[in-house]
């Protein structure tokens, strides 16, 4: 445990350099009396942008800490699925998806979080949408089934092995989607198993992944 403990913390410290870098370069050529205007702004767009990519990475690192001590979802209420699943698309820029309800499953609404499920499915649907090279996504939220519904995603783009497949969500990944941490599947799963939820990857025929998400359904909107 100590050697992994020890393993993660390199890999932090050498992703949050990735930011600082830029950061401390732009900030000391900004002090140049005879600066250029053009370099100027190009500089300040410089400091935006990686300010911006070390808040996130702080952000989910500090999600992971509160994922370790069970504190994610603090706040509860009941939102409509529907509504979730439309946030989360808009908050990952998909410009082309498709969303197939099963016959009721679009009148059915999630007791949680809603702040960490609209995470939880805008993680799902930006890695996809990282992946995907034409065509719209498409999302599947089956029939609730014993007071749960599942949400399916696939990758047809995937050709993970399947060892990979298994790790997905367990296992920080090497290159993020997102110039992230690599922590954001793991945190995806963290957010449905604190709303008594699942979250799988299988691969399927032709080499697509499918990711299935199930969470507990509260009830019908009336």
């Amino acid at each position: 445990m100590a050697d992994r403990n020890t393993a993660f913390l390199d890999r932090l410290a050498h992703d949050l350099r990735g930011p600082l870098s830029p950061l401390q370069t732009a900030s000391y050529l900004l002090k140049r009396p005879d600066l250029d205007p053009s370099r100027q702004r190009e500089l300040v767009e410089i400091i935006d942008r990686q300010s911006a990519r070390l808040s996130t990475m702080v952000g989910e690192m500090a999600d992971w800490i509160r994922a370790e001590q069970s504190r994610l979802v603090l706040h509860r209420e009941d939102s409509p699925l529907d509504m979730l699943i439309e946030l989360a698309t808009g908050g990952a820029n998909v410009r082309e998806f498709k969303v197939a309800f099963a016959a009721g499953s679009s009148e059915v609404e999630i007791n949680g979080d809603p702040q960490r499920l609209v995470q939880l499915f805008t993680t799902l649907i930006a890695y996809t949408n990282s992946r995907r090279q034409a065509g719209p996504m498409q999302i599947e939220v089956g029939a609730v089934v014993n007071d749960a519904v599942s949400i399916h995603i696939d990758d047809p783009a995937a050709d993970l092995p399947q060892a990979m497949v298994d790790e997905l969500f367990i296992t920080q990944q090497p290159a993020p989607f997102d110039d992230g941490l690599g922590l954001r599947l793991i945190l995806a799963r963290s957010i449905a198993e604190a709303h008594g939820g699942t979250l799988d990857a299988e691969t399927r025929a032709g080499g697509t992944v499918r990711m299935t998400l199930t969470l507990p359904v509260v009830r019908a909107i009336r």
